[in-house]
């Protein structure tokens, strides 16, 4: 265990006694088990990011492979260090793939063009979320590996195994750190909702009083599709990448991080990935208009998220990302478990939780929800008369974003605040 976790434990020791009996006892529970058993805390940092909001970074091995370690995140207002001084609640952040956390969630993180606090992280701090998050552990594979076999399997149900141990911890931390044990609103972004939805169909399998989480924000992905034909043609994408993997093929190698590295070391140089273009010109014209809005013609260019901040992302963008997960999404979506079997969406009609679907459309979205048991579904289409194109990373990292997106997500966490107490 990390030093400083060590000692913030230690010298919190008074906190546990706030903590109810059956809390500390039940170890059925995973909050009132021991979150880190079997955990590693092999760093942490911290640092001031804008004013009194502070953001950790806790590197935590969780198994015994080469790559079972993932970064836990830690985005607060403090009264003094370590001492949080939330007071509407707590969100558990998912970033997509292929993404690391502060990439679309605090871009001020990676690039020097971005404004240091239009950051989707710290706006939540700055209004009274403790806000936590999860960098996937294939986001560290170096760009170097040539064994890919540690990949094998490796898909949604690992990464939901992951961060169900991750919000464990986090709601510890929060006790000692002064906040209490409530659970967490997730927030799942892309890839983030396919995960997000396995950790709260995983969730209904355990009582009320062990689950971590207390509401569920899927932003635009679809966990599940609405029609018959989507449905087919996710199957035949799903039984494709099935026989790659039945061939050995555990990965998929990512140009994103070279693409962008191009664009800011030779931006007029011609590119080597779209003819006619130069390294600069590629980079902006590959995000459109898939991940930002933009125009092709005459030249590629941007309409909400600055360009240098966009080519930042590509930089900081994972090398690899696992074919398991890729095949993963394609199977729920399937929805058939003989063409394309998955057992991390069993349980979703047992999931009971307040859903706000957030999205540039409600084709596919807010179907999945209507799934569950939830009483509480809510979906937002975010296409305002003013910005009618706004693309995926533009929900996160356009300035418009704050106003249009951000806000309302804040308003539902705060009129979902409350939380009847977990034992």
């Amino acid at each position: 265990m990390g030093r400083w976790i060590l000692g913030l434990i230690l010298a919190a020791g008074l906190a546990a006694f706030t903590v109810p009996a059956t809390a500390q006892f039940n170890k059925g529970a995973p909050w009132g088990a021991d979150p880190f058993a079997g955990v590693e805390v092999l760093s942490e940092t911290r640092d001031v990011v804008h004013g009194d909001v502070v953001h950790y970074r806790y590197r935590l091995r969780m198994g015994d492979g080469p790559y079972d370690v993932v970064q836990l995140h830690r985005v607060v207002r403090e009264d003094s260090k370590g001492r949080a001084q939330a007071r509407v609640g707590g969100a558990f952040l998912l970033p997509g793939m292929p993404q690391f956390f502060e990439t679309i969630f605090m871009p001020s993180s990676v690039s020097a063009a971005a404004d240091p606090d239009h950051a989707f992280a710290i706006y939540l701090a700055q209004n009274g979320i403790d806000v936590w998050g999860m960098d996937w552990g294939w986001d560290f594979v170096p760009g170097d590996t040539q064994d890919f076999g540690f990949m094998e399997g490796w898909g949604v149900a690992k990464d939901a195994e992951h961060v169900d141990k991750a919000l464990s911890i986090a709601r510890r931390m929060r006790t000692l750190t002064g906040l209490g044990n409530g659970r967490l609103h997730l927030l799942g972004f892309s890839y983030g909702v396919y995960v997000g939805y396995a950790v709260a169909s995983e969730e209904t399998q355990r009582p009320p009083g062990h689950r971590n989480v207390k509401g569920l924000i899927p932003v635009d992905s679809n966990f599940k599709v609405s029609t018959e034909t989507a449905r087919l043609n996710n199957c035949l994408t799903a039984v494709s990448i099935r026989a790659d993997l039945d061939q050995g093929v555990f990965h998929e190698w990512l140009p994103l991080n070279l693409i962008g590295t191009l664009a800011k070391t030779a931006p007029g140089e011609s590119s080597p990935f779209v003819p006619g273009l130069t390294n600069h010109q590629a980079a902006v014209f590959i995000g459109i208009p898939g991940f930002v809005t933009g125009s092709v013609a005459p030249l590629p260019a941007l309409d909400f998220t600055d360009e240098q901040v966009w080519i930042d992302m590509l930089v900081a963008t994972p090398v690899f990302d696992p074919l398991q997960a890729v095949y993963d999404m394609y199977a729920v979506r399937c929805d058939d478990d003989v063409m394309a079997p998955v057992s991390f969406d069993d349980h979703l009609s047992k999931v009971s939780l307040p859903i706000f679907y957030v999205g540039k459309n409600a084709a596919h979205g807010l179907y999945a929800a209507t799934l569950t048991a939830s009483t509480d579904v809510t979906q937002m289409l975010v296409n305002p008369p003013g910005y009618p194109n706004l693309a995926h990373g533009d929900l996160f990292v356009a300035p418009v974003a704050r106003d249009i997106v951000w806000f309302p997500i804040l308003r539902w966490m705060i009129d979902h605040k409350g939380n009847a107490a977990p034992f």
